[in-house]
């Protein structure tokens, strides 16, 4: 959870191998899962998806294009839309294999 100014940020999800989350500052629900489990588990997808979140963000940006290299493999993420209305799909890429991929889309919650 992230709290600021006018913004309440909560990310839950549930499961390890494959989960299922959802995001409410706006609307953003995704589920991941783990394609090749011969390459990479869970923890080194969970670290890597963090790590790669963590520099995105640190250029104060969430979508569009993003690509980062980790120990584990390289990290993508490729989504269309803005925050109004967005869908997306981040992957792994181990030895030149995804190994593992996320699927997410969302919007912004209108009252």
């Amino acid at each position: 959870m992230f709290e600021g100014d006018d913004w309440l940020y909560r990310d839950s999800y549930f499961g390890g191998t494959n989960f299922l989350g959802q995001d409410t500052v706006w609307a953003e629900n995704y589920y991941g899962f783990i394609l090749r489990p011969d390459m990479i588990d869970a923890a080194q997808a969970g670290a890597t998806i963090k790590a790669a979140l963590s520099t995105m963000y640190q250029e104060r940006r969430f979508l569009g294009e993003f690509d980062w290299a980790g120990p584990h493999g390289h990290y993508q993420d490729h989504s269309s839309g803005d925050v109004s209305h967005f869908h997306g799909r981040e992957v792994i890429i181990v030895s030149s294999v995804e190994a593992y991929a996320l699927d997410y889309c969302g919007g912004l919650i209108k009252p």
